[in-house]
This record gives C-alpha cells, sequence and structure tokens, in this order.
C-alpha cells in the first residue's frame, strides 16, 4: 500500500469515498454541540 501512496486516481476516489462518511459524521456532531 505505502509503495503505490502517490497513486492513481482510483485510490483517491476509494480515500474520498471513505473520508466522505467520515466528514458528514463530524459535522453532524459539531452541529450537536452548539
Amino acid at each position: 500500500m505505502s509503495e503505490r501512496h502517490a497513486g492513481a486516481p482510483g485510490q483517491v476516489k476509494e480515500v474520498t469515498s471513505l473520508a466522505n462518511p467520515l466528514i458528514k459524521n463530524i459535522k453532524a456532531l459539531s452541529l450537536k454541540k452548539y
């Protein structure tokens, strides 16, 4: 994995697809705090 870390747009799409639900959860939690 680390060897191809610089890598392809496909990997970027995988990372963003994994990150998006986390971002949504963080936004939801930050909204709940206020």
